[in-house]
């Protein structure tokens, strides 16, 4: 499984068979992805859905779906939906901070992904108990002095299921 930047606040998560772009915005180039993912509810959903090619599915309200092999169920957390994904066999929490804050009984997860949005606060990786916390986003930087961990700065990050870390890795992706 692959994440990477497409636009600020955009990222693409790709898999063997099936890819999510998250977070469309009008200034990013028209990228290919299987589906598109709404961390928010906006009026203009539509229209951004121009800039993905090839979507067949797009998904900004609660529910479950099974999308190129990939299991996604999405539920509503304040004014916007958290997602866990099933991708390669990895189970995978994306959403952003904002909505985490609002999640209570939350199931663990190989890998994190939040979109920065909003303060921050440690619990919102720890609650999930990850492997790996992917962080990206408008106050990305402002989350990783206060966790005070080390990082890696990426573009572009590749997990496998069978290569997971025993301790916390942090990375951020811009």
């Amino acid at each position: 499984m692959e994440i990477s930047i497409v636009d600020k606040g955009t990222i693409k998560i790709k898999g063997k068979n099936v890819s999510f772009i998250v977070s469309p915005t009008s200034s990013m180039p028209k990228t290919p992805a299987d589906a598109i993912l709404f961390l928010k509810n906006l009026d203009n959903a539509d229209s951004l859905a121009s800039k993905v090619a090839d979507a067949r599915v797009m998904i900004k309200g609660p529910g479950s779906y099974e999308i190129g092999g990939a299991r996604v169920s999405a539920v509503r957390a304040g004014s916007g939906l958290f997602y866990s994904l099933n991708i390669d066999g990895l189970n995978i929490s994306l959403g952003n901070t904002s909505g985490a804050q609002m999640l209570q009984d939350i199931a663990s997860s190989s890998v994190l992904v939040l979109d920065v949005d909003s303060d921050f606060k440690e619990t919102m990786i720890s609650s999930f108990e990850p492997s790996v916390a992917v962080l990206f986003g408008d106050k990305a930087d402002a989350a990783l002095k206060l966790l005070g961990k080390e990082h890696q700065t990426v573009s572009k990050f590749t997990q496998s299921a069978d290569k997971l870390p025993t301790d916390l890795q942090v990375v951020l992706l811009k």
